[in-house]
């Protein structure tokens, strides 16, 4: 079974009930122009949406944020 999470309304994801705590759930990637450590970009999870659920890190190589399960 599976669970659908909207996040800020506009990300859907669909999370199988047997994903473990910790493990990589989807990714997202935003653009930015930039080069070097002016193109790092960083992601949050806004309070509300879905932050006591999820965590979101930036994966240093791609500059994707990794989708996180928190519980």
């Amino acid at each position: 079974m599976q669970i659908t999470y909207i996040l800020s309304g506009i990300f859907h994801l669909k999370v199988p009930e047997s994903s473990p705590v910790g493990s990589a759930i989807g990714r997202i990637r935003a653009v930015d122009p930039d080069f070097g450590q002016n193109a790092e970009i960083e992601y949050n999870i806004v309070p509300g949406d879905g932050g006591n659920l999820f965590d979101i890190v930036t994966d240093e190589d791609t500059q994707e944020g990794v989708i996180k399960l928190k519980k």
